[in-house]
């Protein structure tokens, strides 16, 4: 039998989860990756950052390298982004300390987002997630969310990923198939996604 599969938008999960939280305009988010790569070189070239230890040349290449950094704490460790927001040099555990070799970090990102001058993602994640599983709209705009939606393939999920999809399954029929290679590793498995999921054999 053949069928027919018509007005289905399939995009990359992480564009989905932009989509959920409202952060689907790039163009116009100063902490898009590439927009925020030019604020961590032009931090980088503030006399005031002579003090923080940055490692490598500070070129377009290591400016680069720290805004894919900054950008996958703000997707997969928001906490982390949070306490250096509030002043802290966590690592994004209750009570956690950078070592001091990493420092450099929260310092040279206060300085970003003190060039920037607007939130971060992470700093306005709870706000948006409160909305999204409210159903109302996220980051100022209705967020274009179809009623029906399902990620396939998904091997693994950051517990930040996962909160957004929950959020977004409050007013959503939406359906998440993760693969795994082994349901005998998977049994064993200490951080089987804190039990939010069910096993095709059980469902």
């Amino acid at each position: 039998r053949l069928g027919v599969v018509a007005n289905v938008r399939m995009v990359f999960p992480a564009t989905f989860i932009a989509l959920c939280t409202g952060d689907d305009h790039p163009e116009a988010d100063p902490w898009a990756v590439e927009r925020l790569t030019w604020a961590v070189f032009h931090a980088l070239a503030i006399d005031g950052t002579d003090g923080i230890d940055v490692p490598g040349p500070r070129s377009v290449h290591v400016a680069r390298r720290i805004a894919d950094l900054f950008d996958s704490y703000a997707n997969n460790r928001p906490s982390v982004i949070q306490q250096w927001s509030s002043g802290l040099d966590g690592n994004g555990l209750p009570d956690g300390r950078l070592d001091a070799p990493h420092r450099w970090q929260p310092a040279l990102w206060r300085q970003v987002r003190a060039l920037i001058g607007s939130p971060s993602p992470a700093e306005r994640r709870a706000e948006r997630l409160a909305a999204l599983a409210a159903g109302m709209p996220a980051g100022g705009h209705s967020p274009s969310l179809p009623t029906y939606a399902a990620l396939f393939g998904i091997s693994s999920l950051s517990p930040a990923q996962l909160d957004v999809l929950l959020a977004a399954g409050a007013h959503r029929d939406l359906h998440v198939f993760a693969s795994h290679p082994s349901p005998a590793a998977w049994a064993r498995s200490g951080r089987r996604l804190a039990g939010r999921l069910t096993a095709r054999t059980a469902d």
